[in-house]
């Protein structure tokens, strides 16, 4: 007797945990959640919808399998600010707001640098501090839309890199280091390998001694990393201007022509190319971001943007 209400009394709180777990949406640290994909986004009070807009698409298109770990670095949140992105949370998403002041204040802004990338861009410098304990993430900007399963991305094998990333297709400004420049919108990171070899503080310091100063932080990540990089498939990293059927075609001229690796390149066709996009990123001219009143608001990627964005 003594046992079956021992059982039971297990049961029912195990059930009220479950039950309040539920009604504040923290159901996730009451499963056993396994091996998840570990994502990190930085934001301010300026990219609050934006951000929010990047975690609905990867609770939309995710696999039932897939545990999401969100991780999201807020500079200068209000209480309100925080609640949105919390709200976000679905099963098998956990998300998690760490609050984050820069520090860095002697580093110059970049000159070619859109206006809406502000200094909180500048946390991607600390991020073996902020996660010490954490081996391997996936960055993510808050200009993007995930269109498929992350799995896949973030099982990339990386031991003996620091980064892997996607060429920056548009960037023709290559000329402190080989031809190859990526993007550092979407970066899987070896946060153990970059801790050994001491990458923060490099990072940092080649910033300070910038005297080209084009973009806030990605020509210091290619200067710094360039020797430890994975290219990925393009299609983990898609500008949206180019997501179109010419630009496309004229993408294939530019792989063809800087004799690119083929297996990063497969695709033929504009339509064999779309549908394997994984993440389509809003990067570029305020034209291009479907955020902005005077964006094409009908372009094909403006309404993809618009399927998972908030009112608010």
């Amino acid at each position: 007797m003594k046992k079956f209400l021992y059982v039971i009394t297990i049961l029912l709180i195990s059930t009220i945990c479950i039950l309040t777990a539920i009604k504040y949406k923290d159901i996730n640290n009451y499963i056993f959640f396994k091996n998840p994909v570990r994502i990190v986004l930085i934001t301010d009070n300026k990219y609050v919808r934006q951000t929010r807009t990047v975690i609905r698409s990867i609770n939309a298109n995710k696999s039932k399998k897939t545990n999401i770990e969100v991780n999201v670095i807020g500079v200068g949140l209000s209480k309100q600010d925080i609640k949105k992105i919390k709200s976000e949370s679905k099963l098998k998403t956990k998300i998690k707001v760490i609050p984050y002041k820069i520090e860095i204040t002697d580093l110059p802004g970049g000159s070619n640098q859109n206006p809406d990338v502000t200094r909180a861009d500048y946390a991607k410098f600390k991020l073996c501090s902020i996660f010490p304990n954490t081996e391997k993430i996936l960055y993510l900007d808050g200009d993007i839309i995930v269109l498929k399963d992350l799995s896949q991305l973030y099982n990339t094998d990386i031991e003996n890199y620091y980064i892997a990333s996607v060429d920056d297709l548009e960037c023709g400004w290559v000329d402190y280091r080989e031809e190859r420049y990526f993007n550092n919108g979407v970066m899987l990171l070896n946060l153990k390998k970059m801790r050994e070899d001491n990458i923060e503080e490099k990072l940092i310091d080649y910033k300070k001694n910038d005297k080209i100063n084009r973009l806030m932080t990605q020509d210091a990540f290619n200067a710094v990393l360039y020797k430890k990089v994975k290219f990925l498939p393009i299609i983990y990293d898609t500008f949206a201007q180019e997501y179109n059927d010419k630009y496309i075609l004229e993408i294939l001229k530019i792989v063809l022509k800087n004799n690119f690796d083929e297996k990063l390149y497969p695709y033929k066709t504009a339509e064999e190319y779309k549908n394997a996009v994984v993440i389509l990123h809003y990067t570029g001219t305020y034209n291009v971001k479907p955020w902005f009143d005077w964006a094409d608001k009908n372009s094909e990627s403006s309404k993809i943007w618009y399927k998972y964005a908030p009112k608010e």
